[in-house]
């Protein structure tokens, strides 16, 4: 399974990967934090989500 990270600065796009929802939301904020606009998540059944909307849903997922 793979997340797939994408956002854009003043000098581009940069598009990442990680195996872990937690690791693709971890990164995405991370990415919010550095300045970048524009951060999706695509899950792995190729679903895009904004940041929050992906944190609301990982969080309301049984453990």
């Amino acid at each position: 399974m793979a997340y797939r990270i994408s956002a854009a600065d003043a000098t581009g796009a940069i598009a990442l990967e990680r195996t872990t929802a937690a690791g693709a939301l971890k990164k995405a904020r991370e990415l919010e934090a550095a300045g970048f606009r524009n951060v999706r998540i695509v899950d792995p059944d190729d679903r895009e989500h904004e940041v929050a909307t992906f944190a609301e849903q990982l969080a309301a997922q049984p453990a």
